[in-house]
């Protein structure tokens, strides 16, 4: 987190993050709140993750819940990403990467950095720090 705070660049923190940390600890103990950008999931990002899921679903990329319309928090996260035009993604669900995140790049100019952070930063950007 240092390096992004050093260089200048903004983070963001999407409640829906806070509510899926919250099921197992106290909010309150997430490293430096004051470091980020909260970022409330609004009326734009739920047209958004409604269109995602609708496509992930005709790309049989998303299991079927039956009548109910389950939109799981990774995809309200990217449409929160796509809505705000943010380009970096920091997570270790490499999964999500293949599963949901390439599909949309395609369908929906979903376009934004892919971080893993089980992978030194130093070895990904290629650069010493």
């Amino acid at each position: 987190m240092n390096i992004f705070l050093e260089n200048g660049i903004e983070m963001y923190l999407s409640t829906i993050v806070v509510s899926e940390y919250a099921a197992g600890d106290n909010p309150d103990n997430l490293i430096s709140l004051n470091s980020f950008r909260l970022l409330e999931f609004d009326y734009a990002d739920a047209k958004f993750a409604g269109q995602f899921l609708a496509t992930l679903r005709s790309l049989g990329k998303f299991c079927d819940f039956g009548d109910r319309k389950v939109v799981i928090n990774d995809i309200k996260l990217f449409s929160q990403i796509r809505n705000r035009n943010i380009d970096a993604f920091v997570t270790k669900d490499r999964k999500s990467l293949t599963k949901m995140i390439e599909p949309l790049s395609d369908s929906h100019n979903l376009n934004f950095e892919f971080i893993d952070i089980s992978i030194p930063l130093n070895d990904k950007l290629g650069r010493l720090f």
